[in-house]
Formats: C-alpha cells, structure tokens, sequence
C-alpha cells in the first residue's frame, strides 16, 4: 500500500499524496468537482489517455495535481484547478472505458489485467498541492488556471473561460441559446458555441472596424467585466437570437461557422432603427432562399456566366473571419432585410448610421455626384427622390453626397 504523506508549506498551500483508488471513491462520490465553470471540460483522445495509464503501470511520475478546498454545506469538498484530463482518463480506465494501446498489456481493459497490475495502479501516488483559505478567491484560482495552461493546447474559447469578472458568465449563458443547437452546425465541441457568442458580443461591443483576434476579444472580456444579462448589449444579443429563432422556426441547420457572426449583428444593429416585430417570416424565407440560390450558384461550373458575382462573394467569404469579410457578409445580409419594407423607428425618416455605412462602401468612398473622397462622417446623404415628394428612406432611394454637392442640389430643388 501507498503511503499517504501531508507537507503544510504555508500561505493556504499544502502538499498531499492520494491514491489513486482513494482519487476515484471521491470523485465517485462527487467530493473532488473535475468541472469548476472556468474548466474546459473532457479533450483528451483514447491515445493520450493510454499513454498516461501506460506511464501509471510503469511507476513513472505524473506532473502534481492542484486541487481548491471549498465549502459545501457543512462539508469541505474539494475542486480540481489543473489535473482534470488525468484524473478523467484514470477514472474512465478503472470503469473499463478504453484499453491500452501499447506494452505488454496492450488491448487490455482494467478488469483484465493480473490483479497486482491493478493494484498497483490503485496504490499508485498522486501528488496534490491543495489550496485553502482566502487568499485562493474566484479570481486568484482563475488566474493560476491559465497560467498553469500555458503550456498545453487549449484553444481561445476555452481559455477565455477562466478570465475574471461575468463577462464568460454571460457567455455561456448566451450560448445554451436554441439558436446554436438547432439552426447552426457549430460544434459544441471544446466551446463552439461559446467561441460564436464571445465573437459575436465583441463585435457589438466593439465600434469601427474590429478584428476578431484573440486578443481583441480577451481586451473586450477585461474591459466589461461586470456585466449581466441586462446590459445593453447583452440584452440586444440576446433579443437578436430570440428573434432568429422564431424567425426560422424548426426549419433545420442555417448558420456556418461565421454566418451566424454576420446575420445577428445585423439584427443587433437593424433592430436601433427598424421595427422587425412583423417580419419574422419574411427574414425566415429569405434566408432561406438567399442558400438556396447560394448553393445553386456553387454548383454551376467555374466561369459559367451564369453564376452570380455577389452570391459567388457570399460563398468565398463564407468561411472567414477577416474584418473586410466579416463587414461585406454583414453589410450584404442587411441590405436584403433593409428592401422586406422594414418600418423605421424614427417617425423623421432619417437614414441610420447603418445605412449611411453601407452606402460608403457601395459608393467605395466617394461622392455619387463628384467621385470626390468622402467618410460616412464626411457625407451627406440625400434622398434620390426627394422625402417632400414622396420618396422613399430606404438604400434603393439614397446616394451619399459631399456636401457642396448636396448643396447644389438642395438649390436646384
């Protein structure tokens, strides 16, 4: 038998040795937690796990475990801060959940090995530095999780999860949404959904042209780190993804992976300006039929003057986060919702800063009238078919003009 050992080392630290059998009985018994809410959840594959049993029977020793004691009900319990993969594979191993891969034991399961190979695996020591007190807060524990990952593979969703404040809170709350599971074929796999909505909250956070760099969205986190569910932004995401999936009902996967960036901003940012309660129907069938003819134009063969040049646009960019891209696919989803007759929310009639932005890029930067350089801060739109006369405040109905030439034609008209 394994001898437990227990080194006090001061400032709410303690090294302690576990059996591997004794590891197991509590996570059975649901005292050691392997899933805090910053913990990244099961990533190890059967080769990796294999290999640590393989180190295991071979007495070879294992990287120390940190565990965090906390409170539960009238009982200390403890949580797995860094150790979590290890502790899953030895716990799946023992319940005969994959065999070994190499070795003299190769294609063996746990109940089929010779009673002192198991023995000695259930003896064998696990070295835990516990963590107590104050001084290992929400945050400290958070902070020292990503430090002790920075040597491993997590991915950005993953990471993100361990940052301060409510900002991952709010995150995976926002991404159990419907919206996800059905109509998107994410995968929640190692926090896809998550990953969408973290990307989808920075954008809206975000003002001008943003990337979508992980280090940008870890700024985002950091910035807004006190967030809830009702803060404006989180609110108008939230709002968004309600209206997507009534709007597309049970109507089966839409969304790609960077799709879904693209249409909610768009509904986050239609929804300041327009009315959008009567036109959930209207925005369902014209996704759809927008993929439909997509996927159409994608069959036709190359240079066949049939294919359409913007559809072709929307399938190239499809599957890229870069912020040109991001902003065409944005732009283009909300000039077709813009031409449903949306009703604005301003009863003046006044183009939005969603559409004078659009009209910037059509126009390539320029005035319709001179070609001389303009900014959406710079120029003026102006109504085609002038309001007074019954013209329409819609894309189809505007040009941005500089201002000597909306001068000039206001004086003509």
């Amino acid at each position: 038998m394994s001898k437990a050992f227990k080194v006090e080392l001061g400032d709410g630290k303690k090294l302690e040795t576990f059996s591997v059998h004794s590891a197991c009985d509590m996570i059975d018994a649901k005292e050691l937690i392997l899933n805090p809410d910053y913990q990244t959840g099961s990533r190890w594959k059967g080769p990796q796990q294999a290999k640590l049993i393989d180190s295991v029977v071979n007495g070879l020793d294992l990287p120390k475990l940190y565990f965090r004691t906390v409170r539960k009900g009238a009982d200390d319990i403890y949580e797995v801060v860094d150790g979590q993969q290890r502790l899953r594979a030895i716990s799946e191993f023992r319940k005969d959940g994959f065999k070994l891969k190499s070795g003299e034991f190769k294609g063996k399961l746990f109940s089929k090995l010779p009673h002192p190979i198991r023995r000695r695996i259930n003896d064998f020591d696990l070295h835990i530095m516990i963590l107590s007190g104050e001084r290992w807060s929400d945050e400290v524990i958070r902070d020292l999780f990503l430090r002790l990952q920075m040597g491993t593979p997590l991915n950005p969703a993953e990471k993100r999860r361990a940052l301060p404040g409510s900002f991952p809170i709010i995150v995976a709350k926002l991404a159990n949404h419907k919206l996800f599971g059905s109509h998107s074929s994410i995968t929640e796999n190692r926090y896809g959904y998550e990953d969408a909505v973290a990307k989808i909250l920075h954008l809206v956070y975000s003002p001008g042209r943003p990337k979508i760099a992980d280090a940008a969205i870890r700024k985002t986190y950091l910035a807004n780190k006190d967030i809830t569910e009702t803060t404006q932004q989180v609110a108008a995401v939230k709002k968004a993804l309600d209206y997507l999936a009534k709007s597309l009902k049970d109507s089966g996967e839409y969304f790609k992976k960077f799709s879904i960036l693209s249409v909610v901003t768009s509904i986050v940012a239609l929804m300041e300006d327009y009315s959008l309660s009567d036109k959930h129907k209207a925005i369902g069938d014209l996704l759809w039929d927008i993929e439909k003819k997509r996927k159409k134009n994608d069959g036709l063969k190359s240079g066949d003057p049939m294919r359409h040049p913007v559809l072709n646009k929307l399938s190239e960019t499809a599957r890229s986060d870069l912020t040109e891209h991001l902003e065409w696919r944005r732009d283009f989803y909300t000039a077709q919702f813009i031409q449903l007759g949306l009703t604005p929310i301003d009863p003046k009639r006044r183009f939005s800063n969603l559409e004078r932005g659009i009209l910037v890029r059509l126009q390539e930067g320029q005035c319709k009238k001179c070609n001389c350089k303009i900014t959406a801060e710079t120029g003026q739109v102006d109504h085609i078919k002038p309001y007074s006369k019954g013209g329409l405040t819609i894309l189809e109905n505007a040009q941005l003009l500089c201002e000597t030439c909306n001068k000039s034609k206001g004086a003509r008209e």
